[in-house]
């Protein structure tokens, strides 16, 4: 980046060596009160959170903290004096025995994975003159611990960071990532026997993985994930971006008004907008915004917006494996309504798409309900970074499984509607509902409500408003056209009485969907959907969608201009 006017810390951006940081100067936004909050509390922790969002910097700091020494005092050393814990009064503890494992690039077969695991326990054994003979993962890693602990006569402190990698970067070759979870089991489960010999444990990884079935080794572990106290514990929030990165805004902005990339009367306002339209909205407990931390630093180093979380080729490989293999797990409905033991869940093997795609950073809390029960997470895209990148993944597996072409397919639809002909329409919609394979088809009205908002949205890039009130309610969908043409479509659904014996009479099933239909058309009108944009719509078009529920799936459309006259018959 153009020098500033004034001198500006150095962003440290690919650095996650907290030594490295501060001995160099670079800027570090203080994260030291959860150092202080997890040494007091606790000792075995486990926190989730995506890929280059400050896990390793965190874990780097606590290394930094255990390995002393302190003044004599008990003071905090050099790296920490001028942070927000050395003004906490804490005590500093004295140098402790600590292990330091990366399970970053996994290799590419199970073989490598366990040798680089024993190489790594043997690098210690040799390194510390422990005298051991190792040959197996779980017992070898427990008498690394013990045998340290006699050594020194102090605490083990443990930091392991990406544990989850030899399976989540796996996840494509799903035998691979079964016996690299099988080894990771075997490794863990020497952790949880030494308990006594341990002073502070801290985990991290991207996803969950319900611990990828490591029970054993490690549901001792407080899981921080979603603790609201440490919801910014990586990650800036809204007022670090305003204490550590505004002074470095108004040069970004003379370089941008340079380039061109914003006009002369933008402001730093606009710039600070549109770097949290960009890169901002995560969260984890449903109050606290977070931005990427990874995004933004580059962004602050570049001064140019470009989707820097995005571009890093394992993000794009994990998001397009899990979409492929269920685009409609993302449809509005299945993403509300979840438990926390929903959130926690993506087990190897049956990848519960939403919970795996929030632990790694492609979807974000929309909001939390608080139940007597439990609470209940409802999930979206956290911004226009992810957001572009996730509707293409959608988009492009929601062809596949359609199976159409999307091009032309805005146009005939838009053909139809101008029309009015219902015939055309009906077909076209039976159609889209019928491509879906039987085994998908939910008996729900809410499963059809979504499939016809994933068309709008992924075929015909129409994006399209659902259950935005209106008038007296909710209408079921809103479709917005350039040229001023308003479409309200209220969905009515109606499933067999008996499911192993639904109607096949062509008379009684018409019936059924034109009483449907005209439910759906009635329901616009007494609700007044359509009058919210009778001053801004050039024409509105009102449909009622009657569905009945059995394999092949039958629709059938009525079609009204907003002045109650039946729509113009087909030239």
């Amino acid at each position: 980046m153009e020098t500033s006017p004034i001198s500006l810390k150095e962003m440290p951006s690919g650095m996650d060596s907290f030594k490295e940081i501060i001995e160099g100067d670079y800027l570090y936004v203080d994260k030291t009160r959860h150092i202080f909050d997890l040494v007091r509390k606790g000792k075995n922790y486990f926190l989730s959170r995506p890929k280059r969002f400050g896990k390793s910097l965190l874990l780097s700091a606590l290394k930094s903290f255990f390995s002393g020494p302190p003044d004599l005092n008990g003071h905090p050393a050099g790296l920490f004096q001028n942070l927000w814990i050395a003004k906490s009064g804490l005590v500093f503890p004295e140098r402790h025995p600590i292990i330091y494992l990366s399970m970053a690039s996994p290799g590419k077969n199970n073989d490598f994975l366990e040798t680089t695991i024993l190489d790594a326990l043997n690098d210690i054994n040799f390194l510390e003159d422990l005298g051991l003979k190792l040959t197996t993962l779980g017992s070898g890693f427990s008498r690394v611990i013990e045998r340290l602990f006699l050594k020194y006569k102090k605490q083990v402190v443990i930091l392991i960071d990406e544990y989850d990698a030899p399976v989540s970067e796996k996840i494509d070759n799903l035998p691979l990532a079964e016996l690299n979870r099988d080894t990771l089991k075997d490794f863990y489960s020497g952790l949880k026997a030494v308990g006594d010999y341990t002073r502070f444990a801290f985990i991290t990884g991207s996803t969950r993985y319900a611990f990828m079935g490591l029970s054993a080794g490690l549901n001792h572990l407080v899981d921080l994930t979603l603790i609201e106290r440490h919801a910014d514990i990586c990650g800036f929030t809204h007022g670090e971006l305003d204490t550590y990165f505004s002074p470095y805004f108004p040069g970004i902005l003379e370089i941008m008004k340079k380039r061109g990339v914003l006009t002369q009367k933008s402001t730093v306002m606009d710039l600070r907008a549109k770097i949290l339209n960009l890169y901002d909205g995560y969260t984890w407990d449903g109050d606290t915004k977070i931005l990427n931390p990874y995004s933004l630093l580059n962004f602050i180093e570049n001064a140019a917006f470009n989707p820097y979380w995005m571009q890093i080729g394992a993000s794009n490989k994990f998001l397009n494996s899990v979409v492929s293999r269920n685009p409609l797990s993302f449809l509005k409905d299945k993403l509300q309504n979840l438990t926390p033991i929903d959130v926690g869940y993506a087990e190897v093997g049956s990848l519960a798409p939403a919970p795996a795609l929030f632990q790694t950073g492609y979807l974000t809390i929309d909001s939390i309900t608080f139940t007597d029960k439990s609470n209940l997470y409802k999930f979206k895209t956290p911004n226009e970074e992810i957001r572009t990148a996730f509707e293409k993944s959608f988009k492009d597996s929601l062809f596949g499984l359609l199976r159409k072409d999307p091009d032309g397919e805005g146009i005939k639809f838009k053909e139809i509607l101008d029309s009015g002909d219902e015939a055309k329409l009906t077909a076209l919609i039976t159609s889209l509902y019928s491509s879906l394979p039987a085994k998908l088809h939910r008996a729900e009205e809410s499963f059809y409500h979504s499939v016809l908002h994933a068309y709008c949205w992924g075929i015909l890039d129409i994006p399209p408003l659902s259950e935005l009130p209106g008038g007296e309610g909710t209408p079921d969908i809103i479709i917005l056209f350039g040229d001023g043409l308003y479409v309200v479509i209220e969905l009515k659904y109606q499933k067999p009485t008996d499911p192993l014996n639904p109607e096949t009479d062509e008379e009684k099933l018409k019936d059924i969907l034109g009483d449907l239909a005209s439910k759906g058309l009635k329901a616009i009108d007494a609700k007044k959907y359509a009058n919210p944009y009778l001053s801004r719509a050039n024409k509105i078009i009102k449909i009622g969608l009657g569905v009945y529920h059995r394999e092949d799936c039958l629709a059938l459309v009525k079609i009204e201009d907003y002045k109650g006259h039946r729509a113009a018959d087909p030239q």
